[in-house]
């Protein structure tokens, strides 16, 4: 029979150590606060040897970005003795806020390590002076615009481009960041113009979003948000008409007054085919016009309505989809989609 030995491992105490023989002004993180994206910093620490024996100081660590330097460093320094050593932080390639740090060592054996830590906050270099923005309610003949402001702030000319489509009612006109005067910030302007007349009919409000790419490898993109909504000169409810079965003839639209008075249309009728109007309604505060469906197959036209004045011509569009047999009816106006 074979017995086996059995091994112990003893795991080697730590080396005692003894107070502090150095003193490092200042103590603690330093906080550099904000800094630009090529902005370097530096922090000047007084050492002194408050023991009774000559003491040198070794570099173990630095953190990127992170030199340190100076008499403290050139050699011991004798009992009751005070020099400097700077640390220098350079914060190119990082972005947002950095922790950097630097272990010190000494000839001494029994002293632990010293350590001089800061922290700061790097500023983008490419920035957007907001993320979004809204053109609030816009009537038919308006056309407002928004502005995005950027900025680079180390003054590299910056190509800003569209990575996807935009809709035909928004124009885009992109910034051409060039070199800043005098080593400046480069500055430019995003603007989006909203037409309402390309709107397509039946869409009321909208949130857009753009994708863009940039030159600037700490922000190579960007996506600016924006809202609108179009104020129609009555109310229409529903936007559109859409029948969806064959049982399905006969559909309602309802127009409202603003200001709460009769509506007197000039005139109301159907581009298109496949469908009818139903006699007009008198004059009144909210007119029901309906709709008729004579379209056998899928059909799309538009109901128009012309209000007195310069009212804008409103459009609401007329549509007809049937369910193919052995398919699934197609979901009702207004129904998220799968993964929405």
């Amino acid at each position: 029979m074979f017995v086996l030995p059995l091994v112990v491992l003893l795991s080697q105490a730590p080396a005692p150590t003894d107070p502090p023989r150095l003193d490092l002004a200042p103590k603690g993180r330093v906080d550099l606060g904000s800094v630009g994206p090529q902005e370097v910093r530096t922090v000047t620490y007084q050492v002194t040897n408050r023991s009774a024996a000559p003491l040198a100081l070794r570099i173990l660590d630095l953190s990127p970005g992170v030199t340190l330097a100076g008499p403290a460093l050139a050699g011991p320094l004798a009992p009751g003795a005070t020099a400097a050593m700077t640390l220098r932080v350079d914060p190119a390639g990082f972005v947002g806020w950095q922790a950097r740090n630097v272990r010190l060592g000494t000839d001494d054996p029994r002293q632990g390590h010293y350590y001089l830590p800061v922290g700061m906050t790097v500023r983008a270099d490419l920035t957007v002076d907001r993320p979004k923005a809204s053109f609030g309610g816009v009537a038919l003949h308006e056309s407002p615009e928004q502005v995005f402001h950027f900025k680079r702030e180390t003054g590299t000319p910056t190509r800003i481009r569209l990575t996807s489509p935009v809709p035909p009612y928004l124009e885009v006109a992109l910034p051409d960041l060039k070199a800043g005067p005098g080593g400046g910030p480069a500055e430019g302007d995003l603007r989006v113009i909203l037409r309402p007349e390309a709107v397509p009919p039946g869409m009321r409000a909208g949130l857009e979003r753009l994708h863009l790419a940039t030159d600037a490898p700490l922000q190579p993109a960007f996506q600016l948000y924006l809202d609108w909504r179009l104020d129609l000169p009555a109310i229409v409810d529903p936007a559109r008409v859409v029948f969806l079965s064959d049982r399905e003839t006969r559909a309602s639209v309802r127009l409202g007054s603003l200001d709460g008075q009769p509506l007197r249309p000039v005139r109301v009728w159907i581009e298109g085919t496949g469908f009818r109007l139903a006699p007009l309604p008198p004059a009144a505060p909210v007119l029901d016009l309906e709709v008729v469906r004579e379209a056998p197959g899928p059909a799309s036209a538009l109901l128009c309505v012309q209000l007195p004045g310069d009212a804008p011509l409103l459009k609401i569009p007329l549509l007809y989809r049937p369910g193919v047999k052995g398919e699934a009816p197609p979901p009702a106006p207004g129904t998220p989609g799968p993964g929405a």
